[in-house]
């Protein structure tokens, strides 16, 4: 797992951690220095993003967890020896290990690549526009990218963690949820940012991937 950074000279620093099968990739420019890693190392994580922060010597930092990379941020935070600006948490929940993730299993184990590619499809459902642009410039990317090994190495991360909702209450903490998303649906998004204390609630009209929205990339990049 390689840790990176992407230096704007900008003041303000941002990690992200992106969703299962993804990487950095997916998301847009934000107006941030932005910290990225080329594949997620599920025992090691910590450890690399903890000892690239100090070696860089970044002392404030911006985190951004969509779908499976909400659980990265959540198991990050208490090691992290910088101050935590601001939690973004997109469409994310506590548990991910429900029907959906289940069903999805059980079609990678009988035809992986149908698999792949319904997930792909799903997370766009909603806005067939974006998608086209997905899959003219992103899907081969990423069918490529997925993997047996990497989906299944993630998938066992999706389904034997959970998130502490008690724990980032401590910080800052803003949950971003979809009204089209089908694989974290917002009614289990918003659930999960009430049990966040004082965490605020931005609901959108869009997909699995409201970033890719000028609404919801204007507010992150308000940081």
């Amino acid at each position: 797992m390689k840790v990176l950074l992407k230096n704007k000279e900008l003041n303000r620093y941002m990690l992200l951690c992106p969703g299962w099968t993804f990487d950095y990739k997916i998301f847009p420019d934000f107006n941030y220095n932005i910290i990225y890693y080329d594949y997620l190392d599920t025992e090691n994580f910590i450890t690399a993003i903890k000892k690239f922060l100090q070696e860089n010597e970044i002392k404030n930092i911006y985190l951004l967890g969509w779908s499976m990379g909400g659980l990265v941020v959540s198991k990050l935070i208490e090691y992290l020896n910088v101050k935590i600006e601001k939690i973004f948490l997109i469409s994310v929940v506590k548990n991910f290990n429900g029907e959906m993730l289940k069903k999805t299993e059980a079609l990678l184990n009988s035809n992986f690549s149908k698999a792949i590619d319904k997930f792909y499809r799903n997370i766009f459902i909603g806005d067939s526009a974006l998608y086209s642009f997905f899959k003219k410039n992103y899907y081969e990317y990423y069918i490529n990218r997925a993997n047996q090994k990497l989906v299944y190495y993630e998938l066992e991360f999706l389904k034997n963690n959970y998130i502490d909702t008690k724990k980032l209450s401590e910080y800052n903490v803003t949950v971003i949820g979809s009204k089209n998303d089908i694989v974290t649906p917002y009614s289990e998004v918003k659930k999960f940012a009430n049990e966040i204390l004082n965490s605020k609630f931005i609901y959108s009209e869009f997909t699995h991937l409201p970033f890719l929205y000028r609404e919801i990339y204007n507010e992150i990049n308000k940081g």
